[in-house]
């Protein structure tokens, strides 16, 4: 009876990224014979976009004095800390199957080389390979797949699950690694990325998870950080998971509905655009915290990239961007997560892209602005950015979702008859 559930609930997972007609298919071509890296997309052009800039004339300015004239030549490190965003969890996986190692050991599928913010492996667009157009040195990087602390990890201290109150150790792990290789003195990138899990169970532990301990996360997490010599922190406003679970496709609905259900994100079903607002407020708090508390100081700044605080779905094929578990972002979605945030770097503060979407064209560095934009800087800017308004993320409408196929339907319907069986099975009490 367990084997003939678990059929059932990978037939309706399968069936969450195809209509019904394609998981038969897909199903009886399954066979003792199938290669587990099938399972895995493989690694092409299609996740790495042309570099227009033009490179020779902004290395060729003098290197910066201070991280208000930090341009992407003077970086030497590069590192982040957060969540399973920031680990890669599942981004090159491109089915359900491929999934099924990570319930053995989660780190199997933590593709820590292609994160959006930290990753380095060739072939893939990501803000450190952006960054080595310019410095072909940049070290920090993350590469392969595998655990926080390891060699190939690099400076990717990222955990998935975790939540703002364990970000702080991540911190302290980044700090000791980095002066222990006597990289201080070199001027660094850190992006900091968290918030998803605590919405995710916000609505079960409110006081555990409040804007006030958000901030106090935050504010410990990067006093921690600011121990470091010659740093840009980005700090990355936090996805609107309620949104995510928007998605447009009837699968995806049922597969947060299991997310649910085993625990792994137990509000993802909940309004959460309250709870993610008072996030994004706090996060701006802890910016202009730091603006006063270190404005003495001359190599190092904090620089809230508001990119993430609304997902704007495309039209064609939304869950092409998002992994099989239609919750973290697939290599496609990594890749315009990257270009997102360069973008957002290149941006004045206060004329930032507040949103999410795809296929955005990367901005380039000029000879009259070619660093990174801090408060300070942003102050005496030449640069025009048409159409850039940083703004309220929720004033945003929603795009309109897809209508459901007739296939769609009857999946629905038969997907749910099997997770009430399955449900019923194993958490109903019941006779030995």
């Amino acid at each position: 009876m367990r084997a003939l559930l678990f059929s059932c609930y990978i037939l309706l997972l399968v069936a969450s990224r195809s209509n019904c007609t394609d998981t038969i298919v897909y199903i009886s071509s399954l066979n003792e014979d199938s290669n587990p890296d099938d399972n895995i997309a493989e690694v092409t052009s299609v996740f790495e976009v042309e570099f227009p800039c033009e490179v020779s004339q902004v290395n060729a300015l003098p290197p910066a004095t201070n991280v208000h004239e930090l341009r992407p030549t003077d970086v030497k490190v590069i590192g982040a800390i957060g969540d399973s965003m920031t680990a890669g969890l599942f981004a090159k996986v491109k089915n359900v199957l491929g999934l099924l190692p990570g319930f053995l050991d989660k780190h199997l599928l933590e593709y820590r080389g292609v994160s959006w913010s930290v990753g380095g492996d060739s072939g893939v667009t990501t803000l450190p390979n952006l960054i080595k157009h310019y410095n072909s040195e940049l070290t920090g990087y993350s590469v392969k797949t595998g655990k926080e602390g390891t060699t190939d990890a690099a400076y990717n201290f990222a955990v998935s699950g975790a939540k703002s109150f364990e970000l702080l150790s991540q911190a302290e792990s980044l700090v000791d690694r980095i002066k222990s290789d006597n990289l201080d003195n070199e001027w660094k990138v850190i992006t900091i990325f968290i918030g998803g899990n605590d919405l995710c169970a916000i609505c079960e532990e409110k006081k555990k998870y409040s804007k006030e301990n958000f901030y106090t996360n935050l504010l410990a997490t990067i006093e921690k950080l600011s121990e470091l010599k010659k740093v840009f922190l980005n700090l990355v406003q936090t996805v609107e998971i309620s949104k995510v679970a928007k998605l447009p496709t009837v699968g995806c609905k049922i597969i947060h509905e299991l997310i649910d259900i085993f625990g792994k994100c137990v509000c993802v079903d909940e309004d959460l655009s309250v709870q993610h607002k008072e996030y994004m407020e706090e996060i701006r708090k802890v910016e202009k915290h730091f603006d006063r508390k270190l404005q003495d100081r001359d190599d190092i700044v904090v620089v809230v990239q508001p990119f993430f605080g609304k997902i704007i779905f495309p039209a064609v094929d939304p869950t092409s961007y998002f992994a099989p578990d239609c919750f973290h972002l697939s290599q496609k979605g990594m890749l315009e997560a990257s270009i997102d945030l360069w973008n957002n770097m290149l941006e004045p503060v206060g004329r930032k892209t507040a949103d999410f979407h795809v296929n955005q064209h990367i901005k380039c560095p000029t000879l009259s602005n070619p660093y990174f934009y801090t408060h300070r800087n942003s102050e005496s800017t030449t640069n025009s950015i048409s159409g850039v308004q940083e703004q309220d993320a929720s004033d945003t409408p929603d795009a309109p979702t897809d209508s459901l196929t007739t296939e769609q339907s009857i999946g629905v319907v038969v997907g749910t008859l099997l997770l009430v069986a399955a449900v019923g099975y194993f958490f109903l009490p019941r006779n030995r």
